[in-house]
């Protein structure tokens, strides 16, 4: 994916609801409906060969930890899309 691309799909995220002209030329653009909103953006992402994960990673976060997804199934990304970025990732370091 290009530069130019990705850095569309980045900025959607910061797009999505009715009121934004940027977000209804970002939805023309990536070809989405508009508004824009999340699991359409991650939709097309995977569908162009992406991991969503890598691209949104604030949201394994947000929907791992504070709705206690861990436990279950991630709302947006496969168990094999987090296991990729988690791979990836830099380790914390220990204490």
């Amino acid at each position: 994916m290009s530069p130019e691309r990705r850095a569309l799909f980045l900025a959607g995220q910061h797009c999505q609801g009715g009121h934004s002209e940027a977000g209804r030329a970002i939805a023309d653009l990536l070809g989405l409906p508009f508004p824009l909103n999340m699991r359409d953006l991650i939709a097309k992402v995977r569908a162009e060969g992406e991991n969503p994960a890598a691209f949104y990673p604030w949201l394994i976060r947000a929907h791992g930890v504070v709705h206690g997804a861990e436990k279950g199934r991630h709302p947006f990304f496969t168990d094999a899309e987090l296991l990729a970025v988690r791979a990836s990732s830099p380790k914390e370091p220990t204490p």
